[in-house]
């Protein structure tokens, strides 16, 4: 009997894992909001919550923000890049031309693959790759937000043996980004100050 009930719970335990969101699991194993602080781009686009022991330094140009790990384990940055023509429909078409840009823009990004997903209601294209980086071999994953006329990249990076500790504060990261819904100002006009 107490076989059975050992079964039973951990039969359930493990479906519980396996349909339990990501981003709930993430929150059960400590990656609630208590470990994260609110950050509102200075120029009022977007706001999103990152870990509290990371540090924010303000970008320039298509670079809005950086964010680094204390221990320089995993960083994340922040790009806008804005689009000619409003790109219509967000399908694989428009997640291949991101692809492709992440490739250009890191010629030595291997393993790159994506995918379609969404966040607050917006589709988003998540990126995943692999790259050599100073500490060694490190693994990314990038969330492009189309939104409008601008896409917000948000690149996410750590040491390759340490990707799978930061993917839950990297998917918090995206699932908390939220555009204010305000135009954007042109790449080269500096944020304004409060």
């Amino acid at each position: 009997m107490w076989r059975d009930g050992r079964r039973c719970f951990i039969a359930s335990l493990l479906a519980l894992c396996t349909l339990l969101p990501t981003f709930a699991f993430a929150q059960f194993l400590g990656f609630g909001g208590k470990d994260f602080k609110q950050f509102k781009d200075q120029a009022g686009r977007f706001q999103l919550e990152y870990p509290k022991d990371w540090q924010p330094t303000l970008g320039t140009g298509d670079v809005l923000v950086t964010f680094a790990q204390k221990k320089s384990e995993s960083a994340l940055v922040i790009k806008r890049f804005q689009l000619l023509d409003d790109p219509g429909e967000i399908n694989d078409v428009f997640a291949q031309l991101e692809s492709d840009a992440l490739k250009m823009d890191q010629p030595q990004a291997t393993d790159v693959s994506f995918k379609m997903a969404g966040a607050n209601g917006r589709p988003v294209i998540v990126i995943d790759y692999s790259r050599p980086g100073l500490g060694g071999p490190e693994r990314g994953r990038q969330y492009s937000f189309p939104i409008g006329q601008d896409v917000y990249r948000l690149n996410c990076t750590a040491l390759a043996g340490l990707f799978a500790k930061y993917e839950p504060q990297f998917l918090h990261i995206a699932q908390s980004f939220m555009s204010t819904g305000i135009a954007s100002a042109p790449a080269t006009t500096p944020p304004q100050s409060k």
